[in-house]
């Protein structure tokens, strides 16, 4: 089984039941507080089903709801013709799991869609609102290495207990009533949903941040009727095949959350989904207002200080201070002092970001800007000790410092560029100039992997490794938590294998196209590839071993098969590439056995890059899928998804 991928995702957000192809997408004192009890009976019965069953067997029926790919051939066909049926489905199904559409109504809710970022801001809220003192709920997608990071509560995972134990409640009842609608039962993002509304309503938090799978008009989050506030972040090209082939398009199903009477808050966008947005929330009747730059509110004696790394975190972290001012203003009466001699304006010519000038928002658009305020403690705070593993996080392990960004998207992409040529330039101010780079890359899906890489290319790589989604070959060493059911270890690495093989191919066109100005690569330019056998299947020892390296065996004596390099676009160094079929087999190649966590390479892969054998320090990046990031956690530091 292997590690789920973007396309496992829209699978699991898919109808159980072939006939009902469909979008099924990522996906106060009188408040009830019963969460969703439906007869002192059923809870009886509840109880009773859900008795010491484990977190295991939770994730084994979660699995089992996950479709197959069958499925998904048939919504690409479709491309979502018959979206509009998901929210009153998912409706129906939550009725069945005992969860009303009025109980909804009493969760005080941040709804938050976008195309990059939206978790980030989430994050932000959540760190803000709770060192505020109010109890929160978190509700995001993916997960990086266990289903339970999903759901939070008070910025922790649930404990696998308690996962267990609402799991079954919410499962029960969908089971007991399947007969009785033709057996269907929920798909696994929207069975979470309503399981993670179940839980906040059970814990009676005091916020529910909730994070949009895919789109917002058709999620199945969008059963929410009552937010609070709104949040839209920066939108950008991104599951078009489900969402539509324009910005314009994408920005009309982002804007789809939005509520009759609801404040929303945007950041600067391009003018071509700015005025979409617009539109919609005039249509809807939800009053919109634009995130003014960080810099804008006061921070007192304070310096700006986020916990999330990286130049774009200051629109997130903005557009998060807004959200929780007007989610407390609505819900706490709370006031804020605004920020003196500022006053609403129209936005005009605001930057999304210091390196995209032409991201602006048009000056005859007349979206009011929102009002900078001056930052309570609690907001500081909050934006200062925010934590969202995965995202622009670095850590070392012997000689090796670890980059890792979930980035999928092209803009998105380009900022992991400029924070990870930033932070490895700090570095190497320490490490001296014996510091090579390596890239750990994949993508999924539907997306432009090409042109995903070709941004990258400015770090001057001296390796390049591509893996599937797998965290190891072995099926015992991958945690179910990590298994996408219908698909395969051989399939996976044989989409990895032509990624490779097409990046070799971009190299070599562009490095032919301007030899004039690459003196010396004519050969390498022109030279053999290596090819990465599907069928090779080292030892399990390679994996798990007692990290006994002989790092001396790689110093000048290469025992790995052979392969020619790739030329650098932007050094004079050639770059080795390689595909492996696992996320383990990735690390140890890219580490060269200075990671003590990590076995020495296998020897049955090609050589590592000459210049990471001999270098002092090796820095890598892994990015182009959240996934990916999920999977090098998983086998390099599990725990740091269990932070607060």
């Amino acid at each position: 089984m292997t590690r789920c991928h973007w396309s496992s995702l829209l699978l699991q957000r898919w109808p159980i039941k072939m006939k009902d192809l469909h979008w099924l997408t990522t996906s106060s004192s009188n408040r009830i507080t019963t969460g969703i009890c439906s007869s002192a009976k059923s809870d009886l019965q509840d109880q009773r089903k859900s008795t010491n069953r484990t977190y295991q067997e939770a994730i084994g029926k979660l699995n089992d709801l996950q479709s197959n790919a069958s499925v998904l051939q048939s919504v690409r066909k479709t491309q979502g013709k018959f979206s509009h049926r998901n929210i009153p489905e998912a409706t129906q199904f939550a009725q069945r799991a005992g969860l009303t559409m009025d109980q909804l109504n009493t969760l005080p809710i941040i709804h938050v869609s976008g195309t990059k970022g939206k978790g980030s801001v989430c994050a932000f809220c959540e760190s803000i609102l709770r060192k505020h003192g109010l109890k929160t709920g978190f509700y995001s997608s993916p997960h990086l290495v266990e289903v339970r990071e999903r759901i939070r509560v008070n910025g922790l995972p649930m404990e696998k207990e308690d996962f267990a134990s609402s799991f079954f409640e919410v499962y029960d009842r969908l089971d007991d009533t399947k007969k009785d609608h033709e057996e269907a039962m929920p798909a696994y993002f929207r069975f979470l949903t309503i399981m993670a509304f179940h839980v906040f309503l059970k814990e009676k938090v005091d916020v529910a941040l909730i994070e949009v799978g895919i789109g917002g008009e058709h999620d199945c989050t969008n059963i929410i009727r009552q937010p609070t506030v709104v949040g839209i972040t920066s939108l950008g090209m991104d599951h078009t095949f489900l969402l539509g082939e324009t910005l314009g398009q994408i920005a009309w199903h982002k804007a789809g959350i939005c509520k009759p009477g609801k404040p929303v808050f945007t950041v600067p966008q391009p003018e071509e989904a700015m005025k979409v947005v617009q539109d919609r929330a005039k249509e809807i009747g939800a009053p919109l207002r634009c995130a003014v730059s960080l810099e804008k509110n006061h921070f007192g004696e304070h310096s700006i200080q986020l916990g999330l790394a990286g130049e774009h975190q200051r629109v997130n972290a903005s557009l998060a201070i807004h959200l929780c001012a007007s989610f407390l203003e609505n819900i706490k009466a709370e006031c804020f002092q605004v920020v003196p001699d500022i006053k609403p304006q129209t936005a005009k010519r605001v930057k999304l970001d210091e390196t995209s000038a032409d991201e602006r928002v048009a000056d005859d658009l007349g979206i009011l800007l929102a009002q900078p305020i001056v930052l309570p403690e609690s907001f500081i705070t909050g934006l200062r000790e925010c934590y969202w593993a995965g995202r622009n996080q670095s850590f070392t392990h012997g000689r090796v410092t670890y980059y890792i960004d979930g980035a999928h998207t092209i803009r998105s992409i380009e900022a992991c560029r400029r924070w990870f040529l930033d932070e490895t330039f700090k570095e190497r101010q320490n490490l001296g100039d014996n510091v090579a780079k390596i890239l750990v890359f994949n993508s999924t899906g539907k997306r432009d992997s090409i042109a995903l890489l070709k941004p990258l290319m400015e770090c001057k790589f001296d390796g390049v490794v591509f893996c599937p989604n797998v965290v190891s070959e072995h099926d015992g060493k991958n945690s179910p938590d990590l298994t996408y059911k219908h698909s395969t270890n051989k399939s996976a690495l044989a989409r990895v294998q032509l990624l490779k093989q097409d990046f070799e191919t971009m190299v070599r066109s562009q490095v032919q196209s301007n030899l004039p100005h690459v003196a010396g690569h004519d050969a390498v330019a022109t030279g053999e590839y290596c090819n990465v056998n599907s069928n090779n299947h080292h030892s399990g020892d390679n994996i798990n071993s007692n990290n006994h390296h002989n790092e001396d065996n790689l110093q000048g004596k290469p025992s790995f098969a052979s392969s020619a390099a790739v030329p650098s676009l932007f050094s004079d160094i050639p770059a080795q590439t390689v595909a492996v079929p696992s996320i383990t087999d990735a690390l140890q190649w890219a580490a060269c056995a200075k990671d003590p966590h990590l076995s020495s390479p296998s020897r049955e892969y090609s050589t590592p890059a000459e210049a990471a054998i001999a270098a002092d320090h090796i820095q890598v990046l892994v990015t182009g899928s959240i996934h990916l990031v999920g999977g090098v956690i998983k086998v390099l530091n599990p725990d740091l998804v269990l932070h607060q």
